[in-house]
């Protein structure tokens, strides 16, 4: 499988989940990856509670991101 390159516009958190809006390097398209392994609920949760009522977004003018698709095991790839 191709790996999947962005040139990230913005990171959005949303409780547990973060989402990576960007630019895929071979085709110019527009592109949100949505990951959802960020334990930050207690950080949400206290932001709310000092009355932040949008979820925090980074600019991320600079970086980029590759994601290598693959699988954990050889042998399903032959399964197709």
């Amino acid at each position: 499988m191709t790996p999947l390159t962005l040139n990230i516009l913005y990171v959005v958190e949303d409780g547990p989940t973060v989402t990576v809006i960007g630019i895929d390097h071979t085709t110019g398209d527009q592109v949100a990856v949505t990951v959802d392994l960020k334990p930050r609920q207690r950080i949400l949760d206290a932001l709310k509670a000092s009355g932040a009522n949008e979820p925090p977004t980074f600019a991320a003018d600079g970086l980029t991101m590759a994601l290598e698709f693959g699988f954990a095991d050889p042998g399903l790839a032959e399964a197709g």
